[in-house]
């Protein structure tokens, strides 16, 4: 009976990874491109996180201390982690050179578009968060982890009331709040 009920646990617990994985995709791709057509700094930011969030998700549930892997899994784990922390990492740059410029150069914003822009993000983190409950072992750090991933939409849609400056200021932000998630997940899989 109780090998039955872990067994039932583990399927929805999988199956709300899928979701986690699927929101923050949808997530990054609508911010990815409200980022591009609006030139809004924070919902660039936003992208990155949901790419650091996929990242974190997959190295979380694909670890390399998983049983009965082969070297080819092993080999397309590696790739596949590199080509998300590399588009990351480029991200992040992208964000800093664009949210140092808009620090000097503002422009203006349009604050309903970025809202929708960073409205898929807010079911991202709600995934994020259920999932960080739901898990058998979540830790405070897997939860401080899903409350910081939803920083990025909740600062998108302060900065949807504000002005130009402070989406640069709240991109770069978000950016060094990406060095906090870091440090969160490394200890995570540590532990």
């Amino acid at each position: 009976m109780r090998l039955d009920r872990r067994m039932r646990l583990a399927g929805s617990t999988l199956r709300l990874v899928k979701l986690d994985l699927v929101a923050h995709g949808i997530a990054l791709v609508t911010c990815v491109t409200g980022g591009i057509l609006l030139e809004s700094v924070v919902l660039m930011a936003a992208a990155v996180h949901h790419v650091a969030s996929i990242g974190f998700s997959r190295m979380i549930e694909e670890g390399p201390d998983k049983q009965h892997r082969s070297r080819s899994n092993d080999a397309m784990f590696s790739v596949r982690q590199l080509v998300l922390w590399t588009c990351c990492v480029m991200m992040a740059i992208y964000v800093t050179a664009t949210g140092a410029h808009g620090v000097f150069h503002p422009e203006l914003l349009n604050a309903a578009a970025i809202a929708g822009f960073a409205a898929p993000g807010a079911v991202a983190a709600a995934t994020t968060g259920v999932l960080a409950c739901w898990s058998a072992h979540p830790g405070r750090v897997g939860r401080a982890d899903a409350l910081l991933s939803a920083m990025p939409t909740a600062a998108a849609f302060c900065i949807a009331s504000g002005t130009a400056n402070l989406d640069a200021l709240a991109g770069l932000a978000l950016v060094l709040l990406l060095c906090v998630r870091t440090v969160l997940c490394l200890r995570r899989t540590l532990d």
